[in-house]
């Protein structure tokens, strides 16, 4: 996420070597399994018309039946 959403990551993501072992590998840099991670990468544009701001949820749905499948904490 760009802008005001992208200022907090999950704290082992945070540690560049952790972060870079996940993108490669799926991997913490100690060799943990870590889940595929999900990004959203959003324009400033879309923020302000979203009213998308720091500390809350977005929801995630499939588009064929609008079922959430994901909640994405910024």
């Amino acid at each position: 996420m760009t802008g005001q959403l992208s200022s907090k990551m999950w704290p082992p993501l945070s540690i560049k070597p952790n972060c870079r072992s996940v993108v490669d590998n799926l991997r913490l840099a100690d060799g943990r399994l870590f889940p595929m991670p999900i990004t959203l990468d959003v324009s400033r544009e879309d923020i302000g018309r979203l009213s998308l701001a720091k500390d809350k949820q977005v929801t995630l749905r499939d588009p064929r039946d609008d079922q959430a499948i994901a909640i994405l904490t910024s």
